[in-house]
């Protein structure tokens, strides 16, 4: 089984491109200067995602900002054609247009919740591959569109892979690259989604999901155990600065509350 090559956010992280030069790994470059090293396989994100995302129209002025700033380098592994995330065939329609205001770089199309593979399949000849976008729920069905992508001759790029499971997704599909924000969030996380790109631990896979799930229970708890807290201390008078310490280190609402008395 094919390892895809990966992009994780733009970062500028000594250590953390250390590693990705040593793995042959790249950068998805979106919003902060383009700056890739000699070699890099990089990509070039259109972010249409982030505007979408703060509840903003598509910033054109932006996007044609950073195409400029994006010439001055090699050419990127991956380019996304801009759309309009969550509009279905509306943004079908939009990348069409876009493409023929667009240089001979490598442009994918992103796919989202509304489109059709008989849709995407009549447009695919004017674009260099697929970008799986997309909600969770679309993602689900990653396979028909790594498919489509294939049987046309085009890479298909997974995109957002923001979890060890999505990485096993996209490499059993398949994919040809996938982009991450994952391996950012502490170096433990980097170094556990190179192993499993690396196949270096596929032996505790089941073991990193249950982390995952428990971490994300955790999580959860303690943000459910903060709000009662919060209206707790607020009913005693009691100071809340230490809430987060004190909900960390106690397990009961009593005892939270006895230990914030001792620090008022």
């Amino acid at each position: 089984m094919k390892k895809p090559h990966v992009l994780i956010s733009e970062t500028t992280c000594i250590d953390h491109l250390r590693k990705i030069r040593s793995l042959g790994w790249g950068r998805m470059f979106c919003q902060r200067a383009i700056t890739p090293f000699e070699g890099e396989l990089h990509g070039f994100d259109n972010g249409a995602f982030l505007d979408w995302r703060a509840g903003s129209a598509f910033n054109e002025k932006r996007f044609i900002s950073k195409y400029k700033e994006a010439q001055r380098f090699h050419a990127p592994y991956i380019a996304v054609t801009p759309d309009l995330v969550a509009r279905g065939s509306e943004s079908l329609a939009h990348s069409i247009a876009w493409r023929g205001r667009l240089n001979n770089w490598p442009w994918y199309l992103a796919v989202q919740d509304g489109m059709t593979v008989e849709g995407v399949r009549d447009a695919l000849p004017l674009f260099s591959g697929i970008f799986l976008g997309g909600t969770d729920k679309f993602k689900l069905g990653a396979f028909k569109w790594c498919e489509l992508a294939h049987s046309e001759g085009k890479p298909f790029h997974y995109a957002r892979a923001g979890t060890i499971t999505k990485l096993r997704h996209a490499i059993k599909i398949g994919a040809d690259s996938i982009d991450s924000s994952f391996p950012l969030w502490t170096h433990a996380r980097f170094d556990r989604f190179s192993a499993q790109w690396n196949y270096e631990e596929q032996q505790n896979e089941l073991a990193f999901l249950e982390l995952e799930r428990r971490e994300d229970v955790r999580l959860r708890a303690g943000g459910a155990r903060y709000r009662v807290m919060h209206r707790l201390l607020g009913r005693e008078g009691l100071p809340q600065g230490n809430l987060l310490a004190i909900c960390g280190l106690h397990r009961s609402n009593d005892h939270m509350v006895t230990a914030a008395r001792r620090l008022s």
